[in-house]
């Protein structure tokens, strides 16, 4: 198995993450991310990891959440990591991240 295929990830995904990580390290670029501020809650399909303040699989994470758990969420991210084809996550009033995909 490939290091991509076993870190689920597209070499287009790839790419964007070393850039982005690149930025990161050296303090340049935008961290900016699109966004709208929309709320309303939305209920885990799987266990869940709220990420501390970034919409990627690499932030930390604050706590974790079990299947069937209501979140809350004040704005949606529409360009954060990219998880299985989809970049959505959804940003709770304390400013941390959750993925979209895990959620109905």
């Amino acid at each position: 198995m490939s290091g991509l295929a076993h870190s689920r990830r597209t070499y287009d995904q790839f790419l964007r993450d070393v850039v982005q990580e690149y930025n990161e390290c050296t303090g340049t670029g935008s961290s900016e991310y699109n966004s709208r501020r929309e709320s309303g809650s939305v209920v885990t399909t799987i266990r869940v990891n709220i990420r501390k303040n970034v919409p990627s699989t690499r932030a930390p994470i604050v706590r974790t959440v079990p299947p069937g758990t209501t979140l809350q969420y004040t704005e949606i991210i529409d360009s954060g990591e990219s998880v299985n084809g989809n970049s959505v996550w959804n940003k709770d009033q304390e400013g941390n991240c959750f993925w979209s995909g895990a959620t109905m």
